[in-house]
């Protein structure tokens, strides 16, 4: 998934709202919200979701990360390629090519 130059963002359809402090997204389909496929984000995932707020390649959010937590990027290169991998079967996030 990383280095391929595409990034990922959030998906359009999907509100983001921050209850109790945690972030929880809902999917909105068809002009009504899907509440059957309500998200809530652990800290980790919460922290990815936030970085991205505009268009980052994988790289980039583990460099963000690893910077943001002092940690060495190997340690959280697979576990944000998975998670990005999980949001995007969800329909969460969107892949975009380098050119967009």
């Amino acid at each position: 998934m990383s280095g391929d130059g595409r990034a990922v963002r959030r998906a359009e359809n999907v509100v983001t709202r921050e209850l109790a402090g945690e972030i929880v997204l809902v999917p909105i389909k068809q002009a009504t919200a899907d509440f059957q496929q309500v998200h809530l984000l652990n800290n980790t995932a919460a922290a990815v979701w936030q970085l991205l707020d505009k268009p980052r390649t994988p790289d980039e959010v583990v460099s963000l990360l690893a910077e943001r937590f002092d940690v060495p990027r190997q340690a959280i290169a697979d576990d944000v390629n998975e998670l990005l991998a999980d949001l995007g079967s969800r329909e969460l996030v969107e892949w975009v090519g380098a050119d967009e």
